[in-house]
């Protein structure tokens, strides 16, 4: 039996050995890694157009910004910025329009971090909208000053007169600021702002009695 085991343990050392001379011997200095490059350098994606609008129009409009008629850029990119300690990304989608979107984030890992957005929503209701109240200044509305009152519409004498129109719109702005710094592997600092601005007209119902 010990005669047998000293043969085996005699034929395995040059087995277990060969993998270790052939990659001493192996040059690797040009093999290229074609399935995980790194990224390095500026890259994006840029894509530039236009789209035209033959009518005004606060349905189409609503939420996509082509309420005017008219010729409208389209404007997207995305892409980013990679460097030895850096990076950065960035999307960006109808740049030309009111329903604009941008976003950007990037730093150095481990380190800190930032980020950047924005977007707006344009919310359009009634372009053929007419009304006989003026806005006084300070959020309320008044009558003009020739109005005739009257307890039935065919006795409002005055209402042809001071009509105007009015647009009942709106166009909602968001702006997104953070970042983050790391202090130690257990210790980081973060601060996020997030801000709101909403500018427009809008509808709101009413009642009145008579007696």
């Amino acid at each position: 039996m010990m005669i047998k085991q000293r043969r085996y343990l005699a034929l395995c050392l040059p087995i277990l050995a060969a993998p270790a001379l052939a990659a001493e011997n192996v040059d690797t200095s040009d093999w290229v890694c074609e399935f995980c490059p790194f990224e390095e350098g500026t890259s994006g994606d840029y894509d530039v157009g236009a789209t035209t609008v033959s009518d005004d129009s606060a349905y189409f409009g609503n939420a996509t910004g082509y309420d005017e008629d008219g010729v409208y850029a389209n404007l997207d990119a995305q892409g980013g910025y990679a460097g030895e300690t850096h990076r950065v990304r960035w999307n960006i989608e109808d740049l030309g329009l009111d329903s604009r979107v941008i976003n950007l984030e990037g730093g150095k890992p481990g380190h800190f971090s930032y980020s950047f957005d924005w977007s707006e929503l344009p919310y359009r209701q009634f372009f053929t909208t007419s009304t006989v109240f003026a806005d006084a200044g300070n959020a309320s509305l008044t009558l003009p000053g020739d109005w005739v009152r009257a307890p039935t519409t065919s006795g409002f004498t005055a209402l042809s007169a001071n009509l105007g129109s009015r647009t009942l719109e709106s166009d909602r702005q968001n702006l997104g600021l953070g970042g983050r710094y790391d202090i130690s592997r257990r210790w980081s600092i973060s601060a996020d702002y997030r801000q709101r601005n909403n500018d427009g007209v809008r509808m709101f119902g009413g009642s009145s009695f008579n007696n």
